[in-house]
């Protein structure tokens, strides 16, 4: 119905619009011309789909994340990602606090290339209202952590050596040295990220050293 609102104006409110209207004006007998209320359907990001390329140093395979909010990659990784959407040509993407003039735009179909190089958060918009965000968590190469436990023995000394890194040992090694030089060197065997050794030192080996240096590395 319509209602008066002020002096020969009336107005009326049309709710829960999902298509066009066509309608019309009624008062008595008197019929208005017809008119049509364009509905214009809002944009909608049904899915997005993030393939991600960790760095060779992670030896970790491809892998791809369908329609989450938060994702997590190695640092460095190389991620595609390719929005599906509806009730527009276009997206305008962009990472949260960018300047306007740094934003991208992409049309159907078309995916975006991204390198990971730090936390932030991914937006995906349409004329300026938010549609999507996504958060994605960096995940920083850890350096390989070494522990080493020496035991007193009737001999001399025994070591316990134990290392681990988050994507993989590729050296561990004991040198050692006198007078500066490197007199032996000696791999310790590990498999994939993790080291478990030990090594008996007599107290001559003891006498013919001054220093003994264990390092462990990893690929990056």
């Amino acid at each position: 119905s319509i209602s008066m609102d002020n002096g020969n104006q009336f107005k009326t409110t049309f709710r829960n619009c999902l298509d066009d209207i066509t309608f019309q004006i009624a008062y008595d007998d008197i019929l208005s011309e017809e008119y049509k209320l364009s509905v214009v359907k809002k944009a909608v990001v049904g899915r997005v789909r993030f393939v991600v390329e960790p760095p060779a140093y992670t030896k970790i395979e491809p892998y791809t994340i369908e329609n989450s909010l938060v994702v997590e990659v190695p640092q460095y990784s190389r991620v595609s990602v390719l929005y599906a959407f509806k009730n527009t040509k276009e997206l305008d993407i962009f990472y949260e606090g960018q300047k306007e003039t740094e934003r991208f735009t992409v049309l159907p179909g078309e995916e975006i290339g991204l390198l990971a190089e730090r936390n932030t958060v991914l937006i995906a918009a349409h004329k300026h209202e938010e549609l999507m965000r996504t958060k994605f968590n960096v995940l920083l190469d850890q350096r390989p952590e070494l522990d080493v436990v020496v035991d007193s023995t009737i001999n001399g000394l025994k070591l316990f050596i134990n290392a681990s890194d988050d994507y993989g040992l590729t050296k561990a090694e004991i040198n050692f040295r006198r007078n500066g030089e490197i007199i032996e060197s000696l791999k310790l065997p590990f498999q994939g990220a993790l080291l478990k050794s030990s090594i008996e030192l007599s107290k001559e080996d003891m006498a013919a050293l001054d220093e003994l240096i264990i390092s462990v590395s990893d690929a990056k």
